[in-house]
């Protein structure tokens, strides 16, 4: 439109210079200034490069880097975010250069910049590993609970020890960078809480300890002076039962 403007008015110039004239040369001077002034003129273009450069703008110096950023999201997570900001950005050059005026123009820069904003990564990765992680740990501390023979403080122990490798997989995963990164610290995570055993050794060192004192009992009542034999078997009776007794109150 100011195109068709310039070469009007350097029309009416030329035409001008042309009805001045007053003989055949200064005429023909008058049509050549003219037709070389029309064909001098051009367009100013920045509309279209001025929109762009907002939309480089808004997706290198602010999306691409706060995708960067995101918390808890891996590699691959921000990389699909980020090439979701590409696409978007792409999408809106596209738009500018199907613009036919400037009008145009403004929608479509504006239009490519909420559609850059609006990108958010998928952050799931980490997550549904320190689910599984934590699934994990619920199985094991269940098993550990019914541990035979096992005390409360052995089995506290050992709950302790998977609570452990759990927060340690749980560390490992939240530093992982990568998709893969984190499939190792799940893994490896959840084969150290699958590896917790209990020790279970009071019950039976104790165990040990009653069945010690019976066999030393039971030589002491066999030499029991002056005692039938009956009377010894009677005693020996009562002293297994009493150990009897003791292990099955442990």
């Amino acid at each position: 439109m100011r195109l068709n403007k310039q070469h009007k008015t350097q029309q009416q110039k030329a035409n001008q210079a042309i009805d001045a004239a007053t003989d055949n040369a200064g005429v023909a001077t008058a049509q050549t200034d003219g037709i070389a002034a029309i064909e001098a003129v051009t367009p100013t273009v920045a509309v279209k490069a001025a929109a762009k450069a907002e939309v480089a703008k808004k997706i290198s110096r602010k999306k691409l880097t706060a995708l960067e950023g995101t918390p808890n999201a891996t590699k691959e997570e921000k990389d699909a975010a980020k090439q979701a900001a590409q696409d978007a950005a792409t999408k809106a050059n596209q738009a500018i250069d199907a613009a036919t005026d400037n009008a145009g123009v403004a929608t479509a820069q504006t239009d490519g910049i909420a559609a850059i904003e609006a990108v958010t990564p998928t952050v799931a990765v980490k997550a549904a590993a320190k689910a599984e992680v934590a699934k994990k740990l619920a199985e094991k501390l269940t098993a550990l609970e019914g541990t035979p023979n096992a005390t409360k403080e052995e089995k506290d122990a050992a709950k302790q020890a998977a609570q452990d490798a759990a927060t340690k997989a749980n560390q490992a995963i939240d530093a992982a960078t990568d998709n893969a990164g984190v499939a190792t610290a799940q893994t490896d995570g959840i084969a150290a809480i699958e590896a917790v055993t209990p020790t279970v050794a009071v019950k039976a060192a104790a165990k040990a300890e009653v069945a010690k004192k019976l066999a030393e009992k039971l030589t002491a009542l066999e030499g029991t002076p002056n005692a039938t034999k009956e009377e010894k078997d009677a005693a020996k009776q009562a002293a297994q039962d009493a150990a009897t007794k003791s292990k099955s109150s442990n």
